[in-house]
């Protein structure tokens, strides 16, 4: 989860509960704090926090959930030096990531060379779908449902325009 603010101040009704003392509540501009990080800490819903901040009247304290695509970095080289040709640099990541942060996308599924929008956005239907359906869970690599995954990826968009 990313948060940006572009205030001064956040106010906790409990600092101490957090572990953080009223006065480390004093943000610079565009930090990403231990404030913002207890906010996370005490959900279990990922989106709580943007949901909260969203009514606060004069709130300039923003949430963004990152779902980056393959990335090449020095954690996921594994002895690389080469990047994979499906694989996305940082720098691509992070130009999605402001761009859409921008426009008030709290959601940013960020795409890869493998993998298109179109078919990240399809991957997260039908995983919505199992739920529903009661498939079972990641039934998309299931025997079962191969050919009915395959063909879902094939089927006019079935997203609104």
């Amino acid at each position: 989860m990313f948060f940006t603010t572009h205030c001064m101040e956040v106010h906790l009704a409990d600092p101490a509960a957090h572990g953080i003392s009223q006065s480390s509540t004093k943000l610079r501009p565009t930090a990403v704090s231990r404030v913002a990080l207890a906010a996370c800490r005490d959900t279990d819903q990922v989106w709580s926090p943007t949901h909260s901040l969203r009514n606060v009247e004069g709130c300039r304290v923003t949430a963004h959930l990152l779902v980056p695509g393959s990335t090449f970095t020095g954690m996921t080289a594994r002895g690389r030096t080469e990047k994979p040709p499906g694989s996305w640099s940082p720098d691509q990541v992070i130009d999605v990531l402001v761009e859409r942060m921008g426009k008030g996308d709290f959601y940013i599924i960020c795409p890869d060379n493998d993998v298109t929008t179109d078919v990240d956005n399809r991957r997260i239907l039908w995983g919505a779908e199992d739920i529903i359906s009661n498939r079972p869970p990641l039934s998309r690599w299931h025997p079962d449902y191969a050919d009915e995954f395959a063909a879902f990826l094939k089927a006019p968009s079935p997203f609104r325009e």
